[in-house]
Protein backbone atom coordinates (compact mmCIF):
# COMPACT_ATOMS: atom_id res chain seq x y z
CA UNK A 1 0.00 0.00 0.00
CA UNK A 2 1.31 3.28 -1.12
CA UNK A 3 1.23 6.08 1.39
CA UNK A 4 3.16 9.35 1.83
CA UNK A 5 6.75 9.15 3.48
CA UNK A 6 8.10 11.94 5.53
CA UNK A 7 10.03 13.66 2.08
CA UNK A 8 6.04 14.48 0.71
CA UNK A 9 4.67 15.10 5.08
CA UNK A 10 7.44 17.52 4.88
CA UNK A 11 7.33 18.93 1.36
CA UNK A 12 3.73 19.49 1.79
CA UNK A 13 4.70 21.43 4.88
CA UNK A 14 7.74 23.78 3.31
CA UNK A 15 9.89 22.28 5.01
CA UNK A 16 13.51 22.14 3.42
CA UNK A 17 15.44 21.35 6.63
CA UNK A 18 13.15 17.61 6.49
CA UNK A 19 13.71 17.23 3.28
CA UNK A 20 17.53 17.62 3.26
CA UNK A 21 17.72 14.94 6.11
CA UNK A 22 15.16 12.40 4.05
CA UNK A 23 17.26 13.09 0.86
CA UNK A 24 20.74 12.77 2.92
CA UNK A 25 19.34 9.45 3.89
CA UNK A 26 19.27 8.40 0.32
CA UNK A 27 15.64 8.99 -0.18
CA UNK A 28 14.47 9.66 -4.19
CA UNK A 29 13.97 13.34 -4.60
CA UNK A 30 11.30 12.18 -7.29
CA UNK A 31 9.96 9.75 -4.91
CA UNK A 32 6.06 9.14 -6.07
CA UNK A 33 3.79 9.09 -3.38
CA UNK A 34 2.22 6.27 -5.39
CA UNK A 35 -1.29 5.49 -6.69
CA UNK A 36 -3.58 6.24 -4.19
CA UNK A 37 -1.45 9.74 -3.43
CA UNK A 38 -2.26 10.67 -7.17
CA UNK A 39 1.51 10.02 -7.71
CA UNK A 40 2.97 13.18 -6.54
CA UNK A 41 6.29 14.06 -5.76
CA UNK A 42 7.80 16.37 -2.84
CA UNK A 43 7.91 19.33 -5.77
CA UNK A 44 3.67 18.51 -6.67
CA UNK A 45 3.02 18.92 -3.01
CA UNK A 46 5.43 22.22 -2.63
CA UNK A 47 3.78 23.40 -5.45
CA UNK A 48 0.01 22.58 -4.16
CA UNK A 49 0.78 24.27 -0.72
CA UNK A 50 2.40 27.68 -2.27
CA UNK A 51 5.99 26.94 -0.55
CA UNK A 52 7.66 28.89 -3.72
CA UNK A 53 10.93 28.74 -1.76
CA UNK A 54 10.78 25.01 -1.21
CA UNK A 55 9.87 24.83 -4.48
CA UNK A 56 13.32 26.69 -5.72
CA UNK A 57 14.94 24.36 -3.17
CA UNK A 58 14.03 21.24 -4.51
CA UNK A 59 14.20 22.58 -8.35
CA UNK A 60 18.11 23.12 -7.27
CA UNK A 61 18.62 20.29 -6.19
CA UNK A 62 17.29 18.83 -9.70
CA UNK A 63 14.05 17.72 -8.70
CA UNK A 64 11.94 16.94 -11.97
CA UNK A 65 9.48 19.94 -12.93
CA UNK A 66 7.89 18.10 -16.22
CA UNK A 67 7.18 14.79 -14.24
CA UNK A 68 3.15 14.63 -14.37
CA UNK A 69 0.76 13.53 -11.69
CA UNK A 70 -2.23 10.65 -12.14
CA UNK A 71 -4.29 14.36 -13.11
CA UNK A 72 -1.41 15.25 -15.75
CA UNK A 73 -0.64 17.98 -13.66
CA UNK A 74 3.01 18.91 -13.77
CA UNK A 75 4.53 21.49 -10.74
CA UNK A 76 5.81 24.38 -12.73
CA UNK A 77 1.99 24.82 -13.69
CA UNK A 78 0.80 24.44 -9.77
CA UNK A 79 3.78 26.77 -8.70
CA UNK A 80 1.99 29.02 -10.95
CA UNK A 81 -1.61 28.53 -9.84
CA UNK A 82 -0.73 29.00 -6.14
CA UNK A 83 0.99 32.57 -6.65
Amino acid sequence: MARKQQIHVAAEMGLTKVMDAELTKGVNIDLSAGPTMAERTPLHYCAANGHLEACKWLVERKATVDKPDRSAQVCDRKCCATQ
